[in-house]
């Protein structure tokens, strides 16, 4: 998979505040990985009834929809990271994390330990339309 580097991301916390800055950090898109798993759709409307749930071990999460990640810009900055400076993240980040790099305050969706992505459909919804 195509790694990507974010260089200079401004961090801040969920007030706003400025947390720092992440020189480097090297990852992959979400919408790469979830290119790779080759979701399979129930019909054409499907994918507007698709959401994304990330979980990380400390009980953090992020949700998406499908079409956030496919047809805004949020898909373009929301990255699964590995790597901090061409090493492996600091072990109180865990071997893997995830950061959404466009939102204004990315301090809610910077997952440490990231542990699970799940795809979920709303069930029903559909049908009640």
């Amino acid at each position: 998979m195509e790694v990507i580097e974010l260089r200079n991301l401004n961090l801040f916390c969920h007030t706003g505040l400025t947390n720092g800055i992440a020189e480097k950090y090297q990852g992959v898109l979400l919408r790469t990985l979830l290119d790779r798993a080759e979701i399979l759709f129930k019909g054409d409307s499907s994918p507007d009834w698709i959401y994304i749930t990330l979980a990380s071990r400390e009980g953090d999460g992020a949700i998406y929809f499908m079409n956030e990640i496919y047809n805004t810009p949020i898909g373009e900055y929301a990255f699964v990271i590995f790597e901090k400076k061409g090493n492996l993240l600091e072990q109180y980040r865990g071997e893997i994390g995830f950061i959404s790099a466009i939102d204004y305050r990315p301090g809610p969706r910077l997952l440490r330990f990231l542990q699970r992505i799940e795809v979920h459909e709303f069930s029903g919804i559909v049908e009640q339309l």
